[in-house]
Parts: structure tokens; sequence; C-alpha cells
């Protein structure tokens, strides 16, 4: 889930890892208070932030809410010397066109991220929605072509970040004993 809806929990936990010298990362979405994301700025050494679409009423339309206080919270925490990686979703027909990913670089770029991790679309989620006795509603969609991944990655860096299809690397691989909550 979402580590800001807990995030007086989360500190703690942090804040004794890193009392032991262990390394922290989180994920978030970036839709909370700045004041739960500064709470965990002190102890998180890599914030995992997801960005899902740059266009203010496209995001409204498939996430419910607006991505103006996302991106602020963003900047804030790049202001502030936090250690980032992007992270977008590639979903078909929705954010996925050339114009997107440059702009999302862009950002990553703004915002001095370590590095931008393309998370293509995939079906693994069906049996999720099955479980929960809900229709899936993203059975037609399709896949991006591995040559199709090879010209957004060479977009994407065309903006001087590196580049990461699929989410590979932590950030933190000069760190010992990383962990992810």
């Amino acid at each position: 889930g979402e580590v800001t809806l807990q995030h007086r929990f989360a500190h703690r936990i942090l804040s004794e890892l890193h009392s032991r010298g262990i390394g922290t990362a989180i994920e978030t979405a970036g839709f909370c208070r700045w004041e739960a994301l500064k709470t965990l700025l002190p102890d998180t050494d890599l914030f995992l932030f997801d960005i899902k679409h740059m266009d203010e009423q496209v995001h409204k339309k498939y996430t419910g809410v607006s991505n103006r206080c996302i991106q602020e919270n963003l900047r804030r925490l790049s202001a502030a010397g936090a250690k980032i990686i992007i992270r977008m979703p590639l979903i078909p027909g929705i954010n996925d066109y050339v114009e997107h990913i440059e702009s999302v670089a862009a950002l990553a770029k703004s915002v001095n991220a370590v590095e931008f991790h393309i998370l293509p679309f995939h079906q693994a989620g069906k049996s999720k929605w099955a479980a929960l006795d809900k229709e899936y509603l993203c059975g037609e969609w399709g896949t991006h072509t591995s040559e199709y991944l090879n010209e957004i990655l060479t977009v994407a860096e065309a903006q001087g970040i590196p580049v990461n299809i699929g989410g590979g690397g932590s950030g933190l691989e000069d760190e010992p004993n990383h962990n992810l909550l």
C-alpha cells in the first residue's frame, strides 16, 4: 500500500533501521500531505516516486485525483536533497506516447532524479481481480514489443537521465543492507 498513509508508523520503522545503519527506501505515489513525506525524509535514503501521467485532466480521469500535489511533493523532495527514482507504469494507449515519455524524463531530470524507471504493462494482476470477484477491465490491453521499448528507451535517454526499462536496480547499490518499505 501507500506508505504515506501510515507515515507515523513508517517513520518509527525507518528511524530504527537508520539508527542501525541499514539503508532505507520507500515507494510512493506522492498523493499525500507534504507533512507525511517530510516526516519520512530524514530516515529515507531513496524515494521510488511514481508518476502516472503529466497531464492533470488525464491523470484525474484514470486515477480520480489531480496530479498537482504529487508534482509539488516531488519538487519539494528534490529541493530537500532527497535521492529519487522516478517510476512510470507504461499503459498502452494512455501514457505510452513519445511526447509523454519525453515530458516525464524531463521532469526526472529537473528534479535531479538518479534514474527514470519505465515499467511496462503486463497482465499479472488479472488473477488478483478474479480473487476479489471483480471484473478485470484491462484484459484486452496488449503489451509493448521489445522494439517499441527500445525506441522509448532511446527517447527517454535523450533527455539526459539514466533510464531503466522494468525497474531493475534499487539506486542503493553502493549502500549495504538496503530494504524497501
